[in-house]
This record gives C-alpha cells, sequence and structure tokens, in this order.
C-alpha cells in the first residue's frame, strides 16, 4: 500500500521541488544583487558629498582669510582718508611721503589679495582640476555657486576700496 503525502505550503517551496526552485534562487540572487548595488552607490554619493563639503570648506577658508586682511587694509585706507579731509592744507613733504607710502603699500597689498582671490577657482576646489568634463552632481553645483557669489563679493568689496585709494590719492594730491 502507498502511502500518500498531503502537500504543505512548506513542501511546495522546499528546495526539493519542481521548477520553482530555480525561480526562488533568482529572484533571491537578483534582490541581493540590487540591495548590494544600492548601499554602494549610497555609501558612493555619501563620500563624494562629503568630499564636496571639505572642499568647500577649504575654499571658503581662503576667501574668509582674503577677506579678514582686506577689512584691515580697508581700516587704513579709511583712517587716511579721514587724515587727508581733516587736514587740507599744506604738509610738508616728509608727512606727504609717508602718507603716499601708506596709499601704495595698500594698493600693493590689495593687489596681492586680488591675485589670491584669483587663484582660488571654485569648480577646481570642488571637482578637481583633472575633472572639467565631468557631470556635476546638485551639492556640487551649489557649492560652487555659493563659493562664486562669495569671492564676488569679496571682489567688489576690494574694488570699492581701490575707489577709496583713488580718492585718498585724489586729496593727497591737492596738499
Amino acid at each position: 500500500m502507498q502511502v500518500r503525502t498531503i502537500p504543505t505550503p512548506l513542501s511546495r517551496w522546499s528546495l526539493g521541488s519542481s521548477w520553482h526552485t530555480p525561480v526562488v534562487i533568482a529572484v533571491a540572487v537578483v534582490a541581493t544583487a540590487v540591495l548590494v548595488y544600492s548601499v554602494l552607490e549610497q555609501d558612493r554619493h555619501v563620500k563624494a558629498n562629503r568630499t564636496t563639503r571639505a572642499a568647500a570648506r577649504e575654499a571658503l577658508h581662503l576667501i574668509r582669510q582674503v577677506q579678514h586682511e582686506k577689512k584691515a587694509i580697508t581700516h587704513e585706507i579709511t583712517q587716511l582718508r579721514q587724515v587727508l579731509a581733516q587736514q587740507a592744507a599744506h604738509v610738508d613733504d616728509k608727512e606727504w611721503t609717508r602718507r603716499d607710502k601708506v596709499l601704495v603699500r595698500c594698493n600693493e597689498l590689495l593687489l596681492q589679495l586680488m591675485e589670491r582671490l584669483d587663484a582660488v577657482s571654485p569648480r577646481a576646489a570642488i571637482v578637481g582640476e583633472h575633472h572639467h568634463g565631468a557631470k556635476l552632481d546638485a551639492a556640487q553645483e551649489a557649492a560652487i555657486r555659493d563659493l562664486r557669489a562669495k569671492k564676488k563679493k569679496v571682489i567688489r568689496e576690494i574694488e570699492q576700496d581701490f575707489l577709496r585709494l583713488d580718492q585718498c590719492r585724489h586729496l593727497l594730491g591737492h596738499q
């Protein structure tokens, strides 16, 4: 006499049964591969964002250094301008020479600051100098835009200082 077994839901999907076994294994392998790929892709994206933020911080630090030094020069120009405006009378040659040297020194320092700002390339700082044709993600584009805006602001401030220097030179010329 033959004993018939009643199929249970578990026995139907067991590894020893019919055509379902390869399908189940294939689905499991594909699901695992997709999961691993998504985890690796997310990790790559997180590392890229971390690198972008670090590069942006470094470039921003350079811009802030220039801005800080510019403020000291601006203060010196403002003081000289006040002195020149108050003392409209003729000054001796020694004092005139000293004031002229201050103007020349401020001009040179401002030019050096402009050169240092020119050396800061937002795109090269974020992406790197060798990846000019690389496709940028949203975080990189935002960081580049932010750095460009801050750099332009400092450049405009330095240009204003050059105008103040010209005004001081004009005032010094009348003395």
